[in-house]
């Protein structure tokens, strides 16, 4: 199955305080009871040129750390395979006033129609085009990904990437995880030079 890697369309959501968390810190969602929907929700402060675009994509992982199919990908050219996580879209430029005061990218995640078969969703952050046109996350400003329950709009916690990812063109940025019954939330901050074609070639994608 050939994903297409093209160019990407909104999403957005408001919350309420939350737990502040650091790289590596684990937010346990099993202590939020009833909870059933999430929205992960991402943003960041946008060029003045309007032409700095990041892109949200999610990986449904084995307990290999690897998709099963390509259906486990959803992206900007993927928004959903009804497997319970849904893009609902690419913003191509961000937020130039009030960064956070609605997210510029939204996955929504289903937690009871994940497949059993799913051991972990990774969150990854690209930069479209970014060699093109000499771009890395040493460049991006107030970027931000954070967990609200779907159903009451309530914040459960945000991750501020304050860290430098000075030529670096990717950040996994979180992870959902099944802990037990439940699930947890983990902050990775991890940055790499790979595109997203080689990350999703790393993790499985044929």
């Amino acid at each position: 199955m050939n994903l297409g890697f093209g160019t990407g369309n909104t999403g957005g959501v408001s919350g309420v305080s939350s737990l502040n968390l650091q790289k590596n810190m684990t937010l346990d969602l099993t202590k939020h009871s009833n909870l059933k929907h999430i929205r992960v929700g991402m943003g960041w402060q946008a060029n003045a040129n309007g032409m700095f675009d990041l892109d949200a994509s999610a990986l449904l992982l084995n307990s290999r750390g690897l998709i099963n199919d390509n259906g486990d990908v959803i992206f900007y050219n993927q928004l959903d395979t009804g497997r319970g996580v849904r893009s609902e879209g690419d913003n191509r430029s961000g937020s130039y006033d009030n960064v956070g005061a609605t997210d510029d990218e939204t996955i929504l995640v289903d937690l009871d129609r994940i497949p059993s078969n799913v051991n972990s969703v990774k969150f990854i952050v690209t930069i479209d085009k970014a060699i093109e046109r000499r771009q890395n996350f040493g460049q991006v400003r107030q970027a931000y990904i954070r967990v609200v329950n779907d159903d009451t709009g309530e914040e459960l916690c945000i991750y501020r990437l304050n860290e430098e990812f000075d030529m670096q063109i990717c950040v996994e940025i979180a992870e959902l995880k099944r802990a037990g019954s439940g699930w947890e939330f983990t902050a990775l901050g991890k940055g790499t030079n790979e595109t997203l074609e080689n990350i999703l070639m790393r993790h499985g994608v044929k």
